[in-house]
């Protein structure tokens, strides 16, 4: 596992509990940092999403693997003056739930060459800008092979900046759900140019991060390339998006699964509790997901398993693990997981 530091100290960071974010006031305008560095950047590799949740700055996540194999996943961040700058690659398809950094709001570039990600209903690609909701709950559908970047600023400091360029407040015209907006192409360009700059300028750094000054100005030219594609979008596209990513009766029945998986439920429990037929049901995860509801269910709790595996609990062995989360035959199990995450539970345990 490579990472790098500058700037700071991250701590062992659980994102699960959203970290606060500090507002300061400088000579010109206000910005928004992690607390307590003005400024970070930290680059990690990663092959357990949960220690990737552990570890990210800002975020909230609670995702299921939708298919089996090992994951590689990367992550860079860079938090300047009032900007969190988060850089990801997965090689897996997830379910993805959870909330962006506290206090901003937050847009997505999925990079040129990945593939498509199903949002609310529609389908977000590398042409658009992904606009995450003004409630911060967000989720979606990722396949694998999904990378991009992810911009994260405070409204006050998008006003600001808008102010000084001379231009109207973006976020009047911005959506405030789940969204996807088409930008002109030459300002995505020119965005997505000076995410990159900053990613490859801090990937090379050998030495103490930029000068206060040099900071502020990358800030504020991220911040102004945002408003600018903002601005030059396409009117968002009105009409209703496709299927919900959630009907009610699919809803129903995650929340039945988040809520019973250690049990675990039948189809018929899950049926009974949602009120919709197996036909129903199986229709709705096959369209969302591309599994079945009794996938759903395995994959949540093998999701479960690991990561009570690398939490180490030195008083449960494996197979008490594996038993309360309703895996009882340990033979089964361990093919199954590692069919799932590309290693057995003791390759886990012996890697935490």
């Amino acid at each position: 596992m490579s990472e790098l530091y500058i700037a700071g100290i991250m701590g062992e960071t659980d994102s699960r509990r959203h970290q606060k974010f500090a507002m300061t006031r400088s000579e010109e305008y206000s910005t928004v940092v992690p607390s307590p560095s003005p400024v970070f950047a930290a680059r990690r590799e990663f092959r357990d999403f949960d220690e990737f949740a552990d570890k990210i700055v800002g975020w909230g996540l609670d995702w299921v693997q939708l298919d089996r194999g090992p994951l590689r996943a990367g992550l860079q961040q860079i938090a300047m003056s009032s900007t969190l700058l988060t850089r990801f690659r997965f090689s897996r398809k997830f379910h993805q739930r959870g909330t962006y950094p506290p206090g901003t709001r937050t847009f997505g570039l999925l990079g040129p060459k990945s593939p498509h990600m199903e949002w609310r209903g529609y389908e977000g690609t590398g042409d658009h800008i992904v606009v995450f909701p003004s409630n911060d709950d967000f989720e979606c559908v990722s396949l694998a092979g999904f990378h991009g970047d992810a911009v994260s600023v405070s409204e006050e400091r998008i006003r600001s900046v808008a102010e000084v360029m001379g231009v109207p407040d973006p976020l009047e015209e911005i959506p405030t759900t789940q969204a996807v907006i088409e930008p002109d192409p030459k300002h995505a360009v020119a965005l997505r140019s000076l995410i990159s700059g900053a990613h490859a300028s801090v990937a090379s750094l050998d030495g103490p991060p930029p000068a206060e000054p040099a900071q502020y100005e990358t800030d504020f030219e991220v911040v102004a390339a945002l408003i600018a594609a903002l601005a030059t979008t396409r009117d968002p596209d009105q009409r209703p998006p496709g299927p919900a990513l959630r009907t009610r009766s699919l809803q129903l029945a995650l929340d039945f699964v988040e809520a019973h998986a250690n049990e675990p439920p039948t189809i018929e429990a899950i049926c009974r509790a949602t009120g919709a037929s197996r036909r129903t049901l199986n229709y709705g995860f096959q369209y969302q997901f591309g599994v079945s509801p009794k996938q759903y269910l395995q994959m949540t709790r093998l999701q479960r398993v690991r990561r009570d595996l690398l939490q180490s609990d030195p008083n449960l062995s494996i197979s008490e693990t594996a038993a309360n989360w309703g895996f009882w035959h340990m033979g089964a199990f361990a093919a199954d997981y590692r069919r799932q995450f590309g290693e057995l539970p003791s390759e886990t345990v012996r890697g935490s």
